[in-house]
């Protein structure tokens, strides 16, 4: 029972890493398009302007 318990609770933990790159990536990439295309300023160069 506790075994089963454990794999769960593991795969959930990965799972949550899994799609935090994914957001982080999504984020990024976004980010990206919108300085490219709109000019906006990129989110890095707000927080961290040098």
């Amino acid at each position: 029972m506790t075994g089963s318990k454990k794999t769960a609770s593991s795969a959930l933990s990965n799972a949550k890493i899994f799609f935090t790159t994914i957001f982080s990536f999504l984020l990024f990439a976004l980010d990206g398009v919108d300085h490219a295309f709109f000019g906006h300023p990129s989110f890095f160069e707000v927080i961290n302007p040098f």
